[in-house]
């Protein structure tokens, strides 16, 4: 029997036999409680554990967590110790054999052999599509394709839902819009559902980022990853309207001359090396999210445009750390040697005309906004024969717009290399 320890705890005695415990727990621990979950014979549940009486620094530890049922005599404890995490078979009176120690012994030996195996895989659907508010030309992916191992089918039949106007908003009413969902299919590993569930959406969000970019839109998840067990896919039928928008006159899809396109080659090609670089792969989720922010949050697009060019510049070029103040500098500078990698020399220099770097520090770090954020709801301003056009509106139309694009390229330059 393995090795057992005895101390007193409140006049009681708790008797501690330590397990093997030889697990990396950031990444190991989790998994491990999983599997032990399925293992046991009987439901179990975790709560914080803790020996009341037990110096901080004992070697045992004096709290943690554990797992126990209320139909059981013994519990199994994760101890935070001065030597790490530290597993022991909690029982109330002294083991004589192994036997005494389980189920939990068996269980605790058969999830840790599943930790070095491989994790159980799950097969999904989801869908993804663009959520804006342009009713005209609306892009429509004709021809299906696998990107990252997962089928991206073309597009069926538009959708159409209401968004919120921000400069005429209402209570009793909404933008009308459509789009075209695209259904996916696909398998991820995962030591659970739900974290392959998570897994998926990642890559799927990296698909969307990459679709945002081609095509001037955010895309987004529509429907989060859902299990099915068939052998084959789910036929998946989309539906047509937002849920409690009905077939009216008043909600008639609003696609016009839907522009039908496929996934460039390019996309195909960049979405199986988006892991091997962070740093692009950020800079890419944060062009989309300036996509997502154009319409009510315009400065803060700025400052992901600008961020995104920025973390092209970081795979070019590193930070210089002052000897003296320990400060890192030369993002600028990285700034401009993304440029150079899609810019003309013309196209750099009017950028720098416009000072577009001052005007993403001015709101980064002295939260200074450059566009309607502060009259949003009377965007639209009438008629005015002599008074110049606001600033905020040159912000939106030139300015912003301009790095959106500008960003565009750059990325688009990066990743199809």
């Amino acid at each position: 029997m393995r090795d057992s320890t005895i101390f007193s705890v409140s006049s009681s005695e708790r008797w501690l036999v330590e397990l093997t415990a030889d697990l990396d727990w950031p990444t190991q621990g989790d998994p491990l409680v999983e599997y032990l979950r399925s293992e046991m014979p009987i439901h179990i549940t975790m709560t914080n554990w803790h020996a009341p009486g037990m110096p901080a620094n004992d070697p045992f530890g004096s709290n943690g967590h554990c797992l126990y049922s209320d139909s059981l005599s013994n519990k199994l404890v994760f101890a935070f110790s001065a030597n790490g995490i530290r597993v022991f078979v909690e029982s109330e009176h002294q083991p004589s054999n192994i036997a005494e120690l389980e189920p939990w012994a068996s269980a605790y030996d058969r999830a840790r052999e599943r930790l070095f195996q491989d994790e159980p895989e799950f097969k999904w659907w989801a869908s993804i599509g663009s959520r804006t508010g342009n009713s005209s030309g609306v892009t429509k992916i004709v021809e299906a394709v696998t990107l990252k191992g997962i089928v991206v089918e073309a597009a069926n039949r538009p959708y159409t839902e209401g968004l919120d106007n921000p400069s005429h908003p209402t209570l009793g009413g909404a933008n009308i819009v459509s789009s075209f969902p695209l259904v996916t299919y696909g398998k991820h590993r995962g030591y659970t559902w739900e974290v392959a569930a998570q897994r998926a959406a990642q890559d799927l969000n990296a698909i969307c980022c990459l679709l945002s970019l081609e095509f001037n839109s955010y895309w987004t998840l529509r429907n989060y990853p859902s299990p099915y067990d068939s052998a084959e896919p789910p036929s998946i039928i989309l539906p047509e309207r937002a849920l409690g928008y009905t077939d009216s006159g008043f909600m008639n899809h609003t696609v016009g001359v839907p522009q039908e396109v496929t996934i460039p080659s390019w996309i195909i090609h960049a979405v199986d090396h988006l892991d091997s670089s962070v740093t692009l792969n950020s800079a890419l989720h944060s062009h989309r999210q300036g996509l997502a922010l154009m319409e009510e949050h315009p400065s803060l697009s700025l400052v992901c445009f600008v961020s995104a060019i920025e973390g092209v510049g970081a795979t070019l070029e590193d930070l210089k750390e002052c000897e003296h103040c320990g400060s890192r500098t030369g993002a600028q500078k990285r700034f401009r040697k993304a440029l150079k990698t899609a810019l003309t020399h013309r196209e750099i220099k009017a950028l720098k005309t416009m000072e577009i770097y001052d005007l993403r520090s001015q709101t980064a770090h002295a939260g200074i906004l450059h566009g309607e954020e502060m009259h949003m709801g009377g965007v639209f301003r009438p008629m005015e024969t002599f008074a110049p056009r606001p600033e905020s509106i040159d912000f939106r139309y030139n300015t912003l717009w301009k790095m959106r694009d500008v960003s565009r390229r750059v990325l688009v330059n990066q990743l199809s290399a």
